[in-house]
């Protein structure tokens, strides 16, 4: 019975055994074959070619002969760097019939998968063990920051290939003004001063047989004073002249199409039309804050509809607050907010405590809420908010097509970048923001409202500055790309310009803006002729002043003038207890935990081979500081 028992282990023993030796001997042969790895190749030739200018932009020629010896290869990929401040431009590759032969088509892709490196992937999905191929590969090559005025460094060979290199050629083409040339052969050898190296003409030839991997060759260049200057990449400028453009064009329709909304406010005593503080606190700023809806506490108290039974002044901050209803309902052509609200607030019975209403209310103000922004939602021409929009898109787009648009016309058009979309991002969030200040230029006051752009436009700037450090130079130099930002970002904020109000709205803030003029310029001599004829005018504009953002004004305009309690306060007072000053400062705090109270909610529960590269400016290399430029790495595919 135990042999049974053990018997299902024993076959499952079996089963592995039989298994590893099948795979052992599946792969045996090719595992011996291509022991040395599933990618390797080598150079069974490899000539390159530069064609130098004395701007040091050059003109590479690579002609390569690769025979794939590993059992996954198909094809190989060469890594340009550009992490010195180096240019690449317009790559080509094309297959070979042979070395210096007639160029055919290839299939090849052109990608970062590094920074600071730009790889140009030759292969596809068909395996090539065993098989030799020839390639050509072009491209231009601009030193944009040379280490030294009269010296050119350049790694004519990498030293970051995965490869040996066999039959190696290299030929320098050189400007007029040479004074000397010598190459280092071995990045290891520190103390070496180099080869010499004898030019025939402006021409430097040097043949190596074979440079095992990982070894590359370094030119020292040494010219006359005067011959060597770089080269500005010009491109991105044509691009700014564009952004100029649009920004100019963005300025034409603002004065043109959308210059009409200017105010022209009377000063008026009263609140416009029977206004109440909520609406006029949408109007405003176009949008509805929190003490907007309170001040319909006041408004309604002010109608005599309410009574307020305030905490004393020693208790303001922790005695609770009471309304109480005087009328069972609002008068008859109530805004239908105002009657929810109401009925909402008394639902329980004619006196409610605001200590009551925590977490319970804020449906309701955001109801009321909902309701005011949609019966005053056309406040502003679409005609224009959609030009706005249109810019802030376009100026966005600007710093995100730039470097994407480059990349596929100066160094390939295989080579696709996506990452630069993000700054759409940001383009968006900062339209946004100036669009808000904008909406709040009529109730903030100047100081704040020139501090508010100045926060969104440095905002802007960290921005530009991410932009800028995150896109590579060699797409975008850094000249350029600081321009590109200003320039973008100035579309995106005075987009918002454009936008203008309907003229019917124009007409209401006429009114408001004339309404706030009466409550800012007012003087205390002709406010206390109106306080004999109307005692409880204070407390009638107050909540409007609350919702204008004035209410600092109004209040210290009183200041020194005799008050009487307000009529709607449940609590008594005499002439020489009530202080105007001390009960202002109690209703402040009174008034601060009655919005809190309304819109306090419950808190809701809580829910293929690695990379090589080499061949980059290396400052420590060959006995000589500043290293070299071009050259780069390959690796199998």
């Amino acid at each position: 019975m135990k042999k049974i028992k053990r018997l299902p282990l024993i076959i499952c023993s079996l089963l592995i055994i039989l298994t590893a030796v099948a795979l052992l001997f599946s792969h045996g042969g090719e595992a011996n074959v291509y022991a040395a790895g599933a990618y390797d190749f080598e150079f069974t030739d490899f000539h390159v070619t530069y064609d130098i200018r004395a701007d040091r932009t050059m003109d590479v020629t690579m002609d390569l002969g690769v025979h794939y010896s590993g059992y996954e290869s198909t094809g190989f990929m060469h890594d340009i760097p550009v992490n010195a401040g180096d240019r690449v431009r317009h790559i080509e590759a094309y297959e070979l019939d042979e070395i210096g032969g007639t160029e055919r088509h290839l299939t090849y892709k052109v990608k970062q998968e590094v920074t600071n490196f730009i790889t140009v992937d030759m292969g596809d999905y068909s395996r090539k063990t065993g098989e030799t191929h020839y390639y050509r590969v072009k491209y231009e090559y601009a030193i944009t920051k040379p280490a030294e005025k009269n010296t050119l460094y350049l790694n004519a060979i990498g030293f970051g290939s995965e490869a040996e290199m066999n039959n190696v050629t290299i030929v320098l083409n050189l400007p007029d003004g040479l004074l000397g040339a010598k190459y280092f052969a071995d990045e290891r050898d520190t103390e070496s001063n180099g080869t010499s190296v004898t030019p025939v003409g402006n021409k430097v030839t040097l043949n190596l047989p074979h440079l095992p991997p990982k070894q590359g060759v370094t030119f020292q260049l040494d010219f006359e004073d005067g011959v060597l200057s770089t080269k500005t990449d010009l491109t991105p400028y044509w691009v700014i002249i564009v952004a100029c453009v649009i920004l100019a064009l963005l300025f034409a329709a603002k004065f043109l199409l959308f210059n009409k909304d200017g105010l022209t406010p009377v000063v008026n005593v009263e609140a416009p039309n029977d206004m109440d503080p909520l609406v006029m606190g949408k109007l405003i700023d176009n949008k509805v804050d929190k003490s907007d809806v309170t001040s319909l506490i006041y408004y309604w108290a002010n109608k005599g509809y309410i009574k307020i039974n305030m905490p004393d002044e020693k208790n303001a901050d922790s005695g609770d607050i009471e309304l109480i209803q005087i009328r069972t309902r609002l008068p008859e052509g109530s805004p239908s907010y105002q009657v929810r609200m109401y009925d909402k607030l008394f639902k329980s019975g004619s006196l409610v405590k605001i200590s009551d209403l925590t977490y319970k209310f804020y449906p309701t103000v955001e109801s009321v809420t909902k309701e005011v922004n949609a019966q005053n939602s056309k406040l502003y021409s679409g005609k224009s908010m959609a030009f706005a929009v249109l810019f802030a898109i376009i100026g966005g787009l600007v710093m995100a097509l730039t470097p994407m648009v480059l990349a596929l016309t100066t160094i390939s058009a295989k080579l696709f970048l996506i990452a630069p979309l993000v700054m759409l991002a940001p383009a968006i969030v900062i339209f946004a923001l100036t669009i808000t200040v904008r909406y709040n230029r009529l109730k903030f006051k100047k100081s704040k409202l020139i501090l508010c752009y100045v926060g969104v436009a440095l905002l802007a700037a960290v921005f530009g500055v991410i932009y800028v450090l995150a896109l590579p130079s060699y797409y975008v130099e850094v000249v350029p790309k600081i321009i590109l930002c200003i320039v973008g970002f100035a579309i995106v904020m005075l987009s918002a310009c454009i936008v203008s109000r309907t003229e019917k709205y124009t007409e209401k803030l006429n009114q408001i803006v004339g309404f706030r003029e009466f409550i800012t310029l007012t003087e205390k001599d002709k406010l206390e002729v109106m306080l004999e004829e109307n005692p409880e005018l204070y407390y009638q504009v107050l909540p409007y002043a609350i919702v204008l953002g004035v209410s600092d004004i109004w209040e210290n305009k009183f200041a020194k003038l005799t008050i009487a309690p307000p009529s709607w306060t449940t609590r008594s007072y005499s002439n020489s207890v009530f202080d105007f000053m001390v009960f202002n400062a109690a209703m402040r705090r009174v008034n601060t935990r009655m919005t809190t109270s309304f819109v306090s909610r419950p808190q809701s529960s809580p829910s293929s081979g690695s990379f090589s590269g080499g061949g980059s400016h290396g400052g420590h290399f060959g006995g000589f500081s500043g290293g070299g430029h071009g050259g780069g790495g390959f690796r199998g595919r």
